[in-house]
């Protein structure tokens, strides 16, 4: 596969700040995952969208009780890409449909001249139209990160590493049965910026 290199965004600030940045530098590619995402599920929930809204009503109350802070960054998100909160949040409701299911990720901790170093890789099950792999690079007031981000998603969904010392690396399985909490994404979210201890 002939791929070129990985885009790189550079962004600083609060949380918010930088998922508005986020939003606004990715603009056009969001919305044409956004197209992509609402188009999907008219495809699978046809005939049931009663109870996709209904989905959609429980995971925004869940996210709202345990995690306003990362609804106001899918709001900044929307914000900055000018898209709508709710087409921004309905796409980070991943629980809606496997998305990938064959990826494979290692954290091998290895010693060089220069030091113990840690190797992250990850080969990414993605279907390009659904969205496409970047690096995210950002400086918060008390933490930096650098992660696998995707267009329109909090940062969070594959792996990553943060000034803090935390590497991570994400992959779920599907429930059979999709019931409202909170979305996993806020979970994931949370790694990128913890502690290490």
């Amino acid at each position: 596969m002939n791929r070129p290199p990985l885009d790189i965004v550079e962004v600083q600030g609060t949380a918010t700040d930088v998922a508005h940045q986020f939003g606004k530098i990715r603009a056009r590619k969001i919305a044409v995952r956004v197209d992509y995402w609402n188009r999907l599920l008219g495809i699978l929930f046809k005939g049931k969208r009663d109870k996709l809204k209904d989905l959609e009503k429980g995971f925004l109350a869940a996210a709202n009780r345990a995690a306003p802070h990362y609804i106001e960054e899918i709001r900044a998100l929307a914000d900055g890409s000018g898209l709508p909160f709710v087409d921004l949040f309905r796409l980070n409701l991943t629980e809606l449909k496997a998305f990938a299911e064959k990826c494979s990720t290692l954290i091998i901790p290895f010693a060089t001249r220069a030091g113990k170093k840690i190797l992250i890789a990850h080969n990414e099950d993605w279907d390009p139209r659904q969205n496409d792999v970047l690096i995210l690079k950002a400086k918060l007031p008390d933490v930096s990160y650098s992660i696998l981000a995707y267009d329109g998603y909090l940062p969070g969904l594959s792996s990553g590493l943060n000034s803090h010392g935390l590497c991570h690396a994400i992959n779920y399985v599907l429930a059979r049965d999709i019931r409202p909490a909170m979305p996993r994404i806020f979970i994931t979210r949370f790694l990128v910026t913890a502690r290490n201890t």
